[in-house]
């Protein structure tokens, strides 16, 4: 494992960490630097690597039947994704919250609303709004995460968790070799990072042109959902090249994490599954 390389177990962190009074700012902003360069290290891997179907982090689906593609909801999602992009691009304000809605997929437990965003960056209509944008440069940036399951049980860590997120659903680490309980562990120093520092490291590895795509699944089992909103918000009015779809589960729940700031709210309701199905 990866993590094996750097010296961030709880022993060595709280051998260093007990020179901090004497040392000051400066064993701090040390080891900062080197958690910075491993997560850079790290990233600059996804350059050429694609998003792998059917994966994220914190075990959100164990799948036993073949997937049904919801290519209907998938392409609801992507129009609405369009539309953001076109009235962000046109007004003189591309950061004000108007132009910047939330993407919700409401569903009770068992909709299959976990199953859907962890196929979503592998559908078709997702496929070709990315290769339409991204002609000159590398396939998206995923990260898949949820606060229920396996990412359970931990402090929201809501950047840290994007990151860890990031680098599961790309494939660049296994979530089998290094569990999110772990690596929040190794990394618990960083654990108040935001979602905003998140996507900022993200892009000082891949460049500001790769599309992003944030997958927050079971929003309501984090601790501060609020917080975790407004984190989510920020990100969407900074970066207009990073792409958020949340799940949760009723509109009524989104609606309220939202309704302070008056935000738009894009729902899009999974259909039946025979409507999918195609027709032998």
């Amino acid at each position: 494992m990866f993590l094996n390389f750097f010296p961030l177990d709880r022993a060595a962190a709280e051998l260093y960490f007990s020179t901090l009074i004497s040392q000051g700012k400066k064993a701090l902003t040390s080891i900062l630097n080197l958690i910075l360069s491993t997560f850079y290290l790290l990233l600059c891997m996804l350059v050429h690597t694609p998003f792998n179907p059917g994966t994220g982090a914190g075990h959100i689906v164990n799948e036993y039947f073949t997937y049904i593609p919801r290519e209907s909801e998938s392409t609801n999602i992507v129009n609405f994704m369009k539309i953001h992009r076109e009235e962000r691009s046109m007004d003189s304000r591309p950061k004000d919250k108007m132009n910047n809605p939330l993407i919700a997929v409401p569903g009770a437990p068992g909709s299959g609303k976990s199953t859907f965003l962890s196929h979503f960056p592998s559908s078709v209509a997702y496929s070709e709004y990315v290769a339409s944008r991204t002609l000159t440069t590398s396939p998206a940036i995923v990260s898949l995460i949820t606060f229920n399951s396996a990412m359970s049980d931990t402090a929201d860590a809501l950047g840290l968790r994007i990151l860890y997120g990031t680098l599961v659903s790309m494939g660049v680490m296994q979530e089998s070799q290094v569990p999110w309980t772990h690596f929040f562990e190794q990394f618990s120093v960083v654990a108040d990072w935001s979602a905003t520092e998140a996507v900022v490291i993200i892009r000082k590895a891949v460049g500001q042109d790769r599309p992003i795509l944030l997958l927050v699944d079971e929003l309501s089992k984090s601790i501060d959902d609020t917080f975790v909103m407004k984190q989510l918000a920020t990100v969407l009015d900074f970066d207009g090249n990073c792409d958020i779809v949340v799940s949760a589960l009723s509109p009524e729940y989104i609606r309220a994490l939202v309704t302070l700031n008056n935000r738009p709210i894009k729902y899009v309701v999974l259909g039946s599954l025979l409507n999918n199905v195609p027709n032998e």
